[in-house]
């Protein structure tokens, strides 16, 4: 994986430091709205899986609810005034002061179409000649539900796997990726696991897919992985037995884990373009 660091941003002199940045979000939910963060992992700033519990003006949340017919999802996108890191968007979220937690942002219906200007421009995003859906909406953070910064140290994993979370009987899935190539994948499920407790399905609980399987150096390039109205087994974190230990720490009989299942009910969005620093290749396309 390669990290860009963009030359016209001087203030940044170290691959670490973060410099406010434009942001765009999937959003999703019903009852509850969610932001699940665009990744572009070739960019410091942007190379973060982020999932956000949010709170809008009840008029745009009817108004997204009432325009969800047909593919394109929404996308959350900040304005040029603003802009944030991730780190400094997480610890405003720890404040008490309300003011803190909020962001001004519009709304579009899909991804962005425009081509990248001809003279540099740091905060260019595809949406910005596009006709918004919603302009200037006040975003409120009530929770930040999952952060992670791209980290080349981990090599790989058995399965694919997500995030998985929600609120109440709403649950979603937000793809975890490990390095590139990869790809972003954001779903809705048909209901919340009941092998979860609620507190569990809030905070956020990672699951793997032992029916897709990992493979370094190649990605799914067409279609979600998860199908549709298909029951998929998954594993709690990974789990695939647990053995019995007693008080007096005598070993007791191997455990089998239970079938635990979801049920994808729509995909929000499916991409290679905007992780990866190059669009896979035929060959790392599976």
């Amino acid at each position: 994986m390669s990290i860009y660091q963009s030359p016209d941003r001087p203030e940044s002199m170290l691959l670490t430091h973060d410099v406010p940045m434009r942001h765009a979000f999937v959003v999703v939910g019903e009852r509850t709205l969610f932001l699940c963060h665009v990744v572009n992992w070739w960019m410091e700033g942007q190379n973060w899986e982020l999932v956000l519990r949010i709170t809008i003006p009840e008029a745009a949340r009817k108004k997204i609810l009432s325009d969800r017919e047909g593919d394109e999802p929404h996308f959350l996108v900040t304005s040029r005034s603003s802009k944030f890191t991730i780190p400094d968007l997480i610890r405003r979220s720890w404040s008490m002061r309300i003011a803190d937690r909020k962001f001004q942002a519009n709304i579009y219906k899909g991804i962005g179409a425009g081509g990248k200007p001809d003279q540099p421009d740091p905060d260019w995003l595809p949406w910005d000649e596009d006709e918004p859906f919603l302009t200037k909406v006040t975003v409120k953070v009530d929770a930040v539900i999952h952060h992670r910064h791209a980290n080349l140290n981990l090599v790989g994993q058995e399965h694919e796997q997500y995030l998985l979370f929600g609120e109440g009987d709403e649950a979603h899935v937000y793809h975890l990726p490990v390095r590139q190539p990869d790809y972003d994948h954001v779903a809705t499920l048909d209901r919340a696991p009941t092998w979860l407790q609620p507190v569990q399905v809030e905070t956020g609980t990672v699951v793997s897919v032992p029916s897709i399987p990992w493979l370094p150096g190649e990605t799914r390039c067409t279609e979600p992985p998860l199908l549709l109205d298909d029951p998929t087994v998954v594993r709690f974190h990974g789990l695939i037995e647990y053995r019995t230990k007693r008080w007096d720490d005598t070993v007791g009989p191997n455990r089998s884990i239970p079938r635990y299942e979801i049920n994808v009910k729509r995909d929000w969005w499916f991409a290679t373009g905007e992780l990866n620093f190059f669009q896979p290749t035929f060959g790392q396309c599976i």
